[in-house]
């Protein structure tokens, strides 16, 4: 099933955006932040819990996980959208 052109749309301007901040991938507190967690240990317990809907990896010599910032985007903009539909 194809997303509805507002999500592709929003997210084609939030992974720009992530991109000229983070790179191709995002990591540490930003990745956390970006993912609207209050900090590192909220991050954490989700994770735990597998709760976190963006796919997420290690790098082999880097500490913590990372996500791909078109990932993140589309997330973002997916929470957006449906999220303003039940308003």
């Amino acid at each position: 099933m194809r997303e509805p052109l507002e999500i592709q749309n929003l997210a084609s301007e939030l992974e720009l955006d992530l991109k000229d901040r983070y790179g191709l991938m995002v990591g540490g507190s930003a990745l956390w932040r970006e993912l609207g967690y209050a900090s590192y240990d909220a991050f954490r317990k989700a994770k735990q819990r597998g709760t976190i809907d963006v796919p997420l990896f290690e790098v082999p010599n880097r500490r913590g996980f990372f996500a791909l910032s078109k990932e993140v985007a589309c997330w973002i903009a997916t929470q957006r959208c449906a999220r303003q539909q039940t308003v």
